[in-house]
Protein backbone atom coordinates (compact mmCIF):
# COMPACT_ATOMS: atom_id res chain seq x y z
CA UNK A 1 0.00 0.00 0.00
CA UNK A 2 1.00 3.34 -0.82
CA UNK A 3 2.15 5.60 1.98
CA UNK A 4 -0.69 8.01 3.59
CA UNK A 5 -0.83 11.98 2.92
CA UNK A 6 -0.18 13.85 6.08
CA UNK A 7 -2.44 14.29 8.65
CA UNK A 8 -3.05 10.59 7.77
CA UNK A 9 -1.65 7.31 9.29
CA UNK A 10 -1.81 3.74 7.98
CA UNK A 11 -4.35 1.72 10.14
CA UNK A 12 -5.38 -2.02 8.33
CA UNK A 13 -4.47 -1.11 5.21
CA UNK A 14 -6.22 2.33 5.09
CA UNK A 15 -5.35 5.72 5.01
CA UNK A 16 -7.20 6.93 8.60
CA UNK A 17 -6.99 10.75 9.73
CA UNK A 18 -4.77 11.76 12.74
CA UNK A 19 -6.50 13.45 15.83
CA UNK A 20 -6.80 17.08 14.96
CA UNK A 21 -4.22 18.16 16.91
CA UNK A 22 -1.62 16.43 15.37
CA UNK A 23 0.08 17.69 11.45
CA UNK A 24 1.43 14.15 11.28
CA UNK A 25 0.70 10.93 13.46
CA UNK A 26 1.47 7.38 14.35
CA UNK A 27 -1.70 6.87 15.64
CA UNK A 28 -5.30 8.36 16.03
CA UNK A 29 -4.37 9.06 19.65
CA UNK A 30 -3.87 13.07 20.89
CA UNK A 31 -0.55 11.42 22.38
CA UNK A 32 0.42 9.50 18.73
CA UNK A 33 1.61 13.12 16.93
CA UNK A 34 4.76 13.09 15.17
CA UNK A 35 4.67 16.57 13.98
CA UNK A 36 2.56 19.82 14.56
CA UNK A 37 0.27 22.56 13.22
CA UNK A 38 2.06 25.17 13.00
CA UNK A 39 1.38 27.64 16.27
CA UNK A 40 1.42 24.51 18.20
CA UNK A 41 4.83 22.69 19.30
CA UNK A 42 5.64 19.08 19.91
CA UNK A 43 6.14 17.96 23.67
CA UNK A 44 7.15 14.35 23.76
CA UNK A 45 4.55 13.42 21.47
CA UNK A 46 1.61 15.60 22.09
CA UNK A 47 1.22 19.27 20.47
CA UNK A 48 0.66 22.25 22.66
CA UNK A 49 0.00 25.66 22.46
CA UNK A 50 2.60 26.15 25.08
CA UNK A 51 5.79 24.95 26.50
CA UNK A 52 6.54 23.44 29.85
CA UNK A 53 9.04 24.58 32.47
CA UNK A 54 12.47 23.70 31.68
CA UNK A 55 11.64 23.90 27.99
CA UNK A 56 11.29 26.67 25.03
CA UNK A 57 9.09 26.74 21.83
CA UNK A 58 11.34 26.57 18.85
CA UNK A 59 9.38 28.15 16.10
CA UNK A 60 12.08 26.29 13.40
CA UNK A 61 10.88 23.03 14.42
CA UNK A 62 7.98 23.66 16.31
CA UNK A 63 9.09 21.35 18.90
CA UNK A 64 9.72 22.03 23.13
CA UNK A 65 13.20 21.94 23.56
CA UNK A 66 15.06 21.62 26.59
CA UNK A 67 16.73 24.51 28.22
CA UNK A 68 19.77 25.06 29.13
CA UNK A 69 21.08 23.43 32.51
CA UNK A 70 20.90 25.96 34.46
CA UNK A 71 17.62 27.76 33.64
CA UNK A 72 14.16 27.00 35.22
CA UNK A 73 12.72 28.88 32.28
CA UNK A 74 14.17 30.57 29.16
CA UNK A 75 13.05 31.68 25.48
CA UNK A 76 16.41 29.76 24.03
CA UNK A 77 18.81 26.96 24.79
CA UNK A 78 22.16 29.09 25.50
CA UNK A 79 23.45 29.75 28.70
CA UNK A 80 22.25 33.38 28.09
CA UNK A 81 18.61 32.98 27.18
CA UNK A 82 17.20 32.18 30.88
CA UNK A 83 14.24 33.55 32.09
CA UNK A 84 14.40 32.23 35.64
CA UNK A 85 16.78 30.07 37.36
CA UNK A 86 16.59 26.94 39.49
CA UNK A 87 18.93 27.11 41.69
CA UNK A 88 20.86 30.40 41.40
CA UNK A 89 19.85 34.18 41.01
CA UNK A 90 19.58 35.38 37.30
CA UNK A 91 22.03 38.23 35.97
CA UNK A 92 20.83 39.68 32.29
CA UNK A 93 19.60 36.22 31.06
CA UNK A 94 22.33 33.99 32.80
CA UNK A 95 22.00 31.69 35.78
Amino acid sequence: MNPCPSGFYNKDEACTECHTGCATCTGGGSNECETCPEGTFLEGTECQNECEDGTYANDLTNTCDPCYADCATCNGQNDDDCLSCEDSYLDDGTC
